[in-house]
């Protein structure tokens, strides 16, 4: 049975999980005073002023947490994962939360790491993955569960049995399931961490690489491991818009994992400004306030129900970066019309053969050179005054250009190219060779 959260106000669920944080820390504080005693009056005699009660809270927060979990008090929430081209449902994660009997909300920052310590994560996990299959199995569709495991899970040669165990008494299908791994599993290269891998991987579920550039996983380790998809931690999403550095990592990390056949998930996503630089940026999923907070069950369904959804095998295709930069360099060699691009100092960055044998030279004569290299002064100050004027972002036409000592025409448009925060970063010069129309009469028009 799915609990509800009963409402609540904001003052009361940031008050409970105050209360429990002030327990972890006052157990801190107390446990390091006593680390300082050891070393000022000696272990042997330490030991005997121990007041051994300070351990048996553990025992007691240990217990809460497990009659928590054996009483249903931690359920399943999912949070809306969205193909970013449509907005089309694609599947959901599977977040951790806590509703106390007293209908008093305890943050997953408090208990999670409270379950790891006392080993209870393991059941805490199992629990959650039965129920929320069991839940879901019921709506119609083939979306997906995304499903959080720790480094030290990873870490558990049995892991593999455990999770196959649990997911197979729902008869939720394993290829609809994925399970998310952060960098921190991959440090020491741990046997186990591969072999759990490779056996999830093996029955069908997918493997996701979460909270990517947080860590420190190299491209050796991408390259080695067979993930699906590469999440990128919502630290670097939360300020695309207006940083540019935060920017080109986003756009690295998406064309890095392309390139290497994941699928993209960005993290984070609140503002319609995000998601639209990350759809032109190729990114694939979206996953954020902005498509739908985590939720339960019933109001799952509902979204479910009530929502386009599209099937991750058949997420529309994004061509990744790379391929694009060659279906670029493959259409300046064969297109048959002239292409240049000049970078915002004029200088010639990219050029094409057609466009560069206006001027009779080679591609490389000119890469490198300022436009008005290869021009009399005359003819360079006229032009370069109109690129300027391109640059303020005036589009200019040419309609019958004649280089200097050619019988040639060439109708010419120049345009000006920005970057996402919409600075000027180049021209983008299109020349087509209109001699014989302009001898047969034909104006173009």
């Amino acid at each position: 049975m799915t609990r509800r959260l009963k409402s609540n106000s904001l003052k009361e669920t940031q008050d409970t999980s105050v209360r429990y944080s002030q327990i972890l820390c006052g157990r801190c504080v107390r446990l390091l005073w006593r680390q300082i005693k050891i070393f000022q009056m000696g272990y042997e005699e330490f030991l005997l002023t121990v007041d051994h009660s300070v351990f048996r809270i553990d025992s007691a927060l240990e217990e809460k947490l497990r009659e928590a979990i054996l009483r249903g008090e931690i359920w399943p929430s999912f949070q809306p994962l969205v193909e970013l081209k449509s907005e089309a449902i694609i599947g959901f994660e599977v977040l951790a939360r806590w509703t106390t009997s007293q209908q008093e909300a305890v943050a997953p920052s408090v208990f999670i790491p409270l379950a790891e310590k006392c080993g209870l994560l393991d059941l805490l996990t199992q629990n959650l993955v039965r129920d929320a299959c069991l839940q879901a199995r019921e709506w119609a569709g083939d979306f997906i569960l995304a499903i959080n495991l720790s480094p030290g899970q990873f870490r558990d040669v049995d892991l593999n049995q455990k999770i196959q165990k649990t997911i197979r008494s729902t008869d939720f299908p394993f290829e609809r399931v994925h399970i998310e791994i952060t960098e921190g599993a991959l440090l020491g290269n741990d046997k186990s961490v591969q072999s759990n891998i490779s056996a999830l991987k093996s029955v069908g579920m997918g493997i996701a690489l979460d909270d990517f550039g947080t860590g420190f996983a190299s491209l050796t380790q991408l390259h080695m491991f067979p993930f699906d998809k590469l999440k990128i931690d919502m630290s670097f999403v939360r300020n695309i818009t207006s940083d540019s550095c935060s920017r080109k990592i986003v756009a690295s990390t998406i064309a890095l994992g392309q390139s290497l056949g994941m699928t993209v998930v960005a993290e984070g996503v609140e503002t319609r400004e995000q998601a639209g630089m990350l759809r032109r940026l190729g990114c694939n999923i979206g996953q954020g306030w902005l498509f739908g907070k985590a939720v339960c069950a019933a109001q799952a369904s509902d979204i479910i129900t009530h929502h386009r959804q599209t099937s991750l095998a058949r997420n529309h295709y994004t061509a990744p970066s790379f391929q694009r930069a060659h279906e670029l360099e493959t259409l300046y060699k064969s297109a048959p019309v002239g292409f240049c691009f000049l970078d915002d100092e004029l200088v010639y960055a990219r050029v094409n053969a057609r466009f560069a044998s206006m001027f009779n030279l080679s591609p490389e004569d000119m890469i490198g050179r300022t436009s008005d290299t290869f021009m009399p002064a005359m003819e360079a100050a006229c032009v370069t005054a109109d690129l300027k004027r391109v640059l303020a972002g005036e589009t200019i036409i040419k309609h019958a250009y004649k280089p200097l000592n050619s019988d040639r025409s060439f109708y010419v448009v120049n345009h000006r190219v920005d970057d996402d925060d919409g600075r000027a970063i180049g021209i983008s010069v299109t020349s087509i060779d209109v001699t014989v129309l302009r001898q047969s009469g034909s104006v173009l028009s």
